[in-house]
């Protein structure tokens, strides 16, 4: 998968209650991006309202769809309070909208399906969504879903798929991502090498982010601003997780999903992770802030031993009772 190319900074428009478009980019005094490993993008935006104009033409309602850019928001949550002088001051939560969709779809039993794979590639057909996926393993028979009074998403279910599997479900760069930790590592990155990840045979060409500590001066994209937070235990030999904050161009250009590599904190954290939540403010000289973290700490092998049996009754169907 190709890297995220980089942006200048979108527009955020709406229509108001008479269905008239306004910008409202200059209005804005906070907006910070969240990407996450388990969900889609959540927009949020900080906006100073003069003399409370917007408030009482009814710009803002929930559920109300955003165009921020190319990118569909929808608000999810509004908070109101005392901005400077006269002003109010308004913060939004906005989520991708073809995420919220899949949350608010009450009809799960509608995309019937063999297995978690197919279920999802439906689903991504149906959204206009790219899929990436990895087929499940197993004689899969049902997860019950239930056609009346049911209160469980095409997300949720979604999500218990994936989970019973051990993948990964989620959505970034407008793809829906239904595949194994395992499968997924080395697929989405920056830079490409030639590697063999652990517990393959042969070697591959491994897409992923370099970062390295001390970040030398030839390196301009990833400057890493202070030693990486890593952490390995004895207890759980196999698993390792950490955190980073960078500067550079081509920070803001992370999401969760993709590889990175950490160099110069010895053999103990050399090995590739995957990124598990991008967080930065999109007005702002701070820099990007990451998580990561293996494959073994994303699928960790005690838990697949006890969930091979569960991961193989898997499958979607609108059976299930009342």
């Amino acid at each position: 998968m190709s890297a995220v190319q980089p942006s200048i900074m979108p527009f955020l428009q709406l229509r108001d209650a008479k269905g008239v478009l306004h910008d409202l980019t200059d209005s804005i005094t906070a907006i910070s991006l969240n990407f996450t490993l388990d969900a889609g993008t959540e927009l949020s935006v900080e906006i100073a309202d003069n003399n409370r104009q917007m408030l009482r033409n009814q710009y803002f309602n929930l559920g109300q769809v955003f165009a921020y850019g190319i990118t569909p928001f929808q608000i999810s949550s509004i908070n109101v309070g005392q901005g400077e002088g006269a002003n109010a001051r308004i913060r939004l939560q906005m989520l991708d909208f073809k995420f919220q969709q899949l949350k608010q779809d009450f009809t799960p039993q509608a995309y019937r399906a063999a297995n978690g794979f197919l279920y999802a590639q439906k689903i991504a057909k149906q959204y206009g969504l790219k899929f990436i996926g990895e087929n499940v393993k197993g004689k899969q028979q049902s997860i019950k879903v239930k056609t009346k009074n049911n209160r469980e998403s095409v997300w949720a279910v979604l999500q218990r798929s994936a989970s019973d599997n051990q993948f990964l479900c989620f959505i970034a760069d407008n793809t829906l991502f239904f595949l194994s930790p395992k499968s997924l590592i080395g697929r989405w990155g920056i830079d490409v090498i030639n590697y063999k990840p652990i517990g393959e045979t042969t070697a591959r060409d491994f897409s992923y982010v370099p970062l390295v500590y001390p970040t030398p001066e030839s390196e301009k994209r990833f400057f890493l601003t202070s030693i990486p937070e890593m952490r390995k235990s004895i207890d759980t030999i196999k698993e390792g997780e950490g955190s980073a904050t960078i500067f550079g161009p081509s920070a803001r250009n992370l999401r969760a999903g993709m590889t990175v590599m950490v160099y110069g904190m010895g053999s103990t954290f050399n090995q590739p992770y995957i990124i598990t939540s991008v967080d930065f403010e999109e007005r702002s000289v701070e820099p990007v802030k990451i998580n990561f973290a293996n494959v073994s700490k994303l699928a960790p092998e005690d838990k697949a031993k006890i969930d091979q049996k569960i991961s193989e009754t898997t499958v979607i169907d609108g059976s299930g009772g009342a």
